[in-house]
C-alpha cells in the first residue's frame, strides 16, 4: 500500500492495536469501536441516530472498551481525552446512556448510510484511519508518553514508497517531517520526554513491530515498520542494501562538504536528492509489478465487461512469450514518459506565465502547424521511417489539436485506417 508522507492520515489494522496504558492507546480503542457509517443504535430499548465516529452505550460497555475495572477510572480517562481535544461525550441522567464522538474521525473512511444494518465494526477486522498529526498536541504540551503512545506515534509517521525518501522504497519507514528520515535516539527521547536508554529498551521490547538499523558514524538510525501493510509480503532490507543506497545518494549529491552534524547532513541529502534515485526506483518497481502481472500502483477501475475481457486478453498475450511481455513493458514505459512530459509542461504553463510560459505556448503553436496528415504518417510507415506505434501515439496525443482541414479526414474517418483499428 503506497503511503506518501504528505498524506494526512495512515491506516492501522484493527488486529494490530497496541495493548497497554496510554492516552493515545485509550483513544485508539475508543475509535476502533465507533460507528463506521450513519445508522441507528439501540440501547436499553431507546433508538438513537448515529453518525460516523460515534458510539452509544452504557458505562459497563465503556469500561470494557477502555479495559479498566471501575467507573471513576473510566470517567477520568474520558475527561483527560476531552481536555486534550480528542473526543467529547455526554451521559444522560435519566437513562444513563453514554454517547461519545471522535473529533479526529477521518470521514473519508466512513461507509454508506444504513439504517437497518450493522453500523459498528467487527473486532479485529478492517482498519482504523489515524490522522498523522494526532500526536502533535501531546508534543506541544510536552506530555510524557507511555509506551502505547510512542508506538502509535511511530505508526502515524510511517511512509512507504515516497519519492522524497529513497529509504521508503526498501520498506515502510518512520519519518518526522521533511528533514526527519534519519533519526537518533536523542531526538525520539526529546520528543517523548524519555531518556535515551528508555528509548532503546522500547525498541528492544517492540522488535516485532519496529526494527532499528544503525547507520555508520554519527548519522543516526533508520526505523522500519514491520507490520505496515505493503500490499505484498514484505521483507526488511539488509545492511548491504541500505549501504548501497547511501552510496547512490552520495554519488548524485552535490554536497561534498558537510555542514552541521552528521545526522543533519544525511537528512538534507535524503530530502533534496532522493528524487534523483527514486525516479529509477519507481520505474523499477513499476516494471517488476508489471512482469508479475500486477498493476502499479493501483488496478484501474474496469467499468464494463469489454474492459474486463480486454485486460484478461492483455495478460494472456503477455504470458504467451517473453518478447510479448517485453513489448508491453516498452509500451508501458513510453506511455508513462509521455504522461509525465505532459504533466510537467502543464505545470510550467500554470506556474510560469511569463517568458517561459509564453515561449512554451509559441512552441506548441508552431508544432501544431507542422502536424503531418494521416496520409503522410502512413507513407512514412511504408517507407520504414516511422513505426506504427509512433504514429498511433502521435495521433492520440495531438487529438485535441486536430482539425478536419489539417488532417485531411475527420476523427471518425480515422478509425477506418488499418493501423488505427488494430490499436
Amino acid at each position: 500500500m503506497k503511503c506518501l508522507h504528505k498524506y494526512e492520515w495512515v491506516k492501522l489494522c484493527r488486529m494490530h492495536l497496541p495493548q497497554g496504558k496510554g492516552i493515545l492507546g485509550y483513544w485508539a480503542r475508543l475509535a476502533s469501536k465507533v460507528a463506521f457509517r450513519k445508522g441507528k443504535a439501540i440501547y436499553c430499548g431507546y433508538k438513537s441516530e448515529i453518525m460516523p465516529g460515534m458510539w452509544v452505550g452504557g458505562i459497563v460497555g465503556l469500561k470494557s472498551i477502555l479495559q479498566v475495572k471501575n467507573r471513576a477510572e473510566a470517567i477520568n480517562i474520558m475527561n483527560k481525552l476531552v481536555q486534550l481535544g480528542y473526543i467529547y461525550y455526554n451521559i444522560e441522567e435519566k437513562t444513563k446512556k453514554l454517547t461519545y464522538c471522535i473529533k479526529d474521525w477521518v470521514f473519508k473512511c466512513s461507509g454508506k448510510e444504513c439504517m437497518n444494518g450493522i453500523i459498528y465494526t467487527t473486532d479485529g477486522y478492517g482498519f482504523l484511519c489515524l490522522p498523522r498529526n494526532i500526536t502533535s498536541r501531546l508534543i506541544k504540551q510536552k506530555y510524557v508518553f507511555d509506551e502505547v503512545d510512542a508506538w502509535l506515534d511511530l505508526w502515524c509517521h510511517t511512509s512507504f514508497e515516497d519519492p522524497n525518501n529513497a529509504f521508503s522504497f526498501l520498506a515502510p519507514i518512520v519519518q518526522y517531517g521533511k528533514m526527519g528520515a534519519v533519526l537518533t535516539l536523542e531526538t525520539l527521547g526529546k520528543r517523548w520526554q524519555w531518556e535515551k536508554t528508555k528509548v532503546w529498551r522500547f525498541f528492544k521490547k517492540h522488535g516485532d513491530a519496529f526494527t532499528v538499523y544503525r547507520l555508520p558514524g554519527a548519522y543516526g538510525c533508520l526505523i522500519f515498520n514491520k507490520l505496515f501493510p505493503q500490499g505484498k509480503k514484505g521483507t526488511m532490507p539488509t545492511t548491504e542494501e541500505i549501504t548501497n543506497l547511501i552510496d547512490k545518494l552520495r554519488k548524485v549529491s552535490c554536497w561534498n562538504v558537510r555542514y552541521g552534524t552528521g545526522n543533519e547532513h544525511i537528512n538534507r541529502m535524503v530530502a533534496y536528492v532522493s528524487h534523483k534515485v527514486t525516479d529509477f526506483l519507481l520505474s523499477q518497481t513499476h516494471m517488476n509489478r508489471f512482469r508479475a502481472l500486477k498493476w502499479y500502483p493501483n488496478k484501474p477501475k474496469l467499468t464494463s465487461k469489454k474492459a474486463i475481457f480486454n485486460e484478461k486478453d492483455m495478460w494472456d498475450y503477455a504470458q504467451n512469450a517473453p518478447e510479448n511481455m517485453e513489448a508491453l513493458v516498452a509500451i508501458s514505459q513510453q506511455l508513462a514518459n509521455i504522461i509525465e512530459d505532459g504533466h510537467i509542461e502543464n505545470r510550467i504553463l500554470q506556474n510560469f506565465k511569463g517568458t517561459i510560459g509564453i515561449g512554451l505556448e509559441e512552441m506548441r503553436e508552431g508544432f501544431k502547424k507542422m502536424l503531418p496528415t494521416v496520409t503522410e504518417l502512413i507513407d512514412k510507415e511504408d517507407e520504414g521511417k516511422m513505426h506504427i506505434f509512433q504514429s498511433i501515439m502521435q495521433v492520440i496525443c495531438l487529438m485535441p489539436y486536430m482539425e478536419k482541414s489539417s488532417m485531411e479526414v475527420s476523427r471518425y474517418q480515422m478509425f477506418e485506417y488499418k493501423w488505427f483499428s488494430s490499436f
